[in-house]
């Protein structure tokens, strides 16, 4: 929800049971086509909880500090655009994505 500080407390208790992967999602809120989210509260959600560049970079050095993988998933062209820039190992395509 947008709280850097829970995601590396996260992260770390990840890495601490013996978790390999740390997940996460990229998407901007202003790539998101007008739907039921609009209705429902889910825009707020997206918007309080999106990403930036810098704090992308900042979970991956974590997760490499902390000895675990950085994944995210992506909802369009745009994110692997984005994400190549900080070259994660490896990118998720987003569920509701898998036919586009």
């Amino acid at each position: 929800m947008g709280d850097m500080n829970l995601a590396k407390k996260m992260i770390k208790e990840a890495s601490n049971a013996g978790a390999a992967i740390a997940k996460f999602q990229t998407w901007n809120v202003n790539r998101l086509k007008k739907g039921e989210w609009d209705l429902d509260g889910r825009r707020e959600i997206y918007n309080k909880a999106e990403l930036t560049y810098e704090n992308h970079i900042e979970l991956k050095k974590y997760c490499e500090d902390k000895n675990i993988k950085f994944l995210t998933s992506i909802f369009n062209i745009h994110d692997v655009n984005f994400l190549k820039k900080i070259s994660p190992e490896i990118i998720k395509i987003g569920s509701p994505e898998i036919y586009n």
